[in-house]
């Protein structure tokens, strides 16, 4: 009878000692003050009220700096743009902003190709220490994937997918050691490299359809579903790939034309830039889908202006 017993305690010691485990872990990541992990506890957990959000995927996150379109428009802005997010991924972290921060008065939208077809999780364990901590986050990974449920209540599971990065990321948080990923970062944005190493203009670009499903759109109505109700002016915006990337994606005028027609019904603005002079030149681009620092430079610029000048419009009403 002491075995089953004994064994019983090894079994409740051990759990409670990975349940130790994952939370000096998730605490260590949540107490970076600089950084990527500074930025999803600004976009989680913190109490923010800035005026504008830039929300969409990586190419949000190297596309748009807060510093240049601020210094032009004398708005106070933040990226919330996160590796390969999805429609749903979109609409999700907007609710989940929205959970404890002040909704802002604009937000940006930038549209993408894989907007339309993918709907994959990148370097999922870096929000595991936030899914405790902000349901509507939750509940959008939950819908994406089931797994988060076992990641979220089930320590051993969630540690397991916990490797050397995310350890890495929360000693320095305990320590407050920088890397040079983290000091790249300036509230949410981070530029990108010349080039990843093969030259843009140099690729073979094949021809594809996006295909999406009724449900994608269903996202972007909902997107704007929310922004009605928080008062949130919405601009949907495609920033700049290389031409010939644009040119290989067949179908791509009609997917925009719909989001345009939705953005335009609710009286939001709709601007591509997929024509601009920007996605001509290799220069400007780290890989066919992202702007290098160079190019975000020239892009953000652009842009600030741009949105300056229908903000000004808007305003004065003509």
């Amino acid at each position: 009878m002491k075995k089953p017993i004994t064994y019983l305690i090894q079994v409740i010691v051990a759990i409670l000692l990975v349940v130790l485990a994952r939370e000096v872990v998730y605490i260590g990541i949540r107490n970076n003050k600089i950084g990527e992990y500074d930025k999803l506890n600004t976009i989680f957990l913190k109490e923010n009220n800035f005026d504008l959000l830039f929300i969409g995927s990586s190419r949000t996150e190297s596309h748009y700096n807060p510093g240049i379109f601020d210094s032009i428009t004398g708005l106070s802005s933040y990226n919330i743009g996160l590796e390969a997010a999805s429609s749903r991924m979109i609409k999700g972290e907007l609710l989940a902003y929205l959970e404890h921060s002040e909704a802002p008065k604009y937000v940006v939208i930038n549209i993408d190709f894989h907007n339309f077809r993918n709907d994959t999780i990148i370097r999922y364990p870096r929000y595991f220490p936030y899914l405790e901590g902000n349901k509507a986050f939750y509940n959008t990974l939950v819908d994406l994937d089931s797994q988060f449920f076992w990641y979220r209540y089930n320590p051993i599971y969630g540690m397991a997918h916990t490797n050397d990065n995310y350890l890495y990321a929360a000693y320095r948080g305990y320590t407050g050691f920088v890397t040079a990923f983290d000091e790249s970062f300036v509230r949410g944005f981070t530029p990108l490299p010349l080039t990843k190493g093969e030259k843009v203009k140099d690729r073979i670009y094949e021809d594809y359809k996006t295909a999406p499903n009724d449900n994608v759109y269903n996202q972007f109505a909902g997107i704007i579903e929310i922004c009605k109700q928080y008062n949130i002016i919405a601009t949907f915006v495609v920033s700049p790939t290389y031409f010939k990337k644009t040119n290989s994606v067949l179908d791509r005028r009609i997917h925009f034309d719909k989001i345009n027609a939705m953005a335009k019904k609710n009286g939001y603005t709709f601007r591509s830039y997929l024509d601009d002079d920007v996605c001509y030149n290799e220069k400007f681009f780290c890989d066919a889908n992202h702007l290098n620092y160079i190019g975000s430079r020239a892009f953000s610029i652009q842009f600030s202006n741009d949105f300056k000048s229908d903000l000004k419009t808007r305003l004065s009403g003509d």
